[in-house]
């Protein structure tokens, strides 16, 4: 960065006296956000996030400004990144080359109250609808012909279908049973 100082010399004529070269070595500062958790609920919800600089907290000593790129740009949330951490890298370089980074992660989870949160039994079926108004859910849990919930069936009594509500944001309050082979 240059800067010139004058003086007047006459009446209405400036001069340049003294040039000086300043060099900024301080590097911008970032500053990234806590990990997050983004929640899908459907098979088919797709969530995409783009960054972009109100992403993150950026300042420089130089009036000048600077850029912010993120690695990657942007994300494609859905079912199969659900239990994965995508980890975003952002890096702010400033008018005199000074770079600096931050990375912050997105945590993907089913949703409490969604029918990806709810097992479904090997040798079974899932069956799931919303309820009315979009308070929730309600799974039918089958087992596949010629098996039974074998902790729920007694020796009178064999049950293989299973209806189980649940309301948003509240976790599902069963553990599946399993389904086990009825003839054995």
């Amino acid at each position: 960065m240059s800067k010139c100082w004058s003086r007047l010399l006459l009446a209405a004529s400036w001069m340049c006296l003294q040039t000086a070269t300043l060099s900024d070595g301080n590097k911008p500062r970032i500053e990234c956000p806590p990990p997050q958790v983004k929640y899908i609920t459907m098979n088919t919800d797709t969530i995409v996030e783009i960054f972009d600089k109100s992403n993150v907290n950026v300042s420089d000593n130089s009036r000048l400004g600077s850029s912010v790129m993120f690695d990657p740009p942007s994300i494609v949330l859905d079912r199969t990144s659900i239990n994965h951490v995508q980890q975003i890298e952002a890096t702010t370089t400033d008018a005199s080359g000074n770079n600096n980074t931050c990375r912050f992660e997105y945590l993907i989870k089913a949703a409490p109250c969604s029918p990806l949160s709810l097992e479904t039994p090997l040798h079974g079926s899932k069956s799931c609808a919303a309820k009315f108004g979009g308070s929730g859910f309600t799974c039918s849990i089958s087992c596949d012909t010629g098996y039974v919930f074998y902790d729920l069936s007694t020796s009178k009594t064999s049950i293989s279908t299973l209806h189980l509500p649940c309301d948003t944001g509240v976790p599902w309050s069963v553990n599946i049973p399993a389904c086990a082979d009825a003839s054995k």
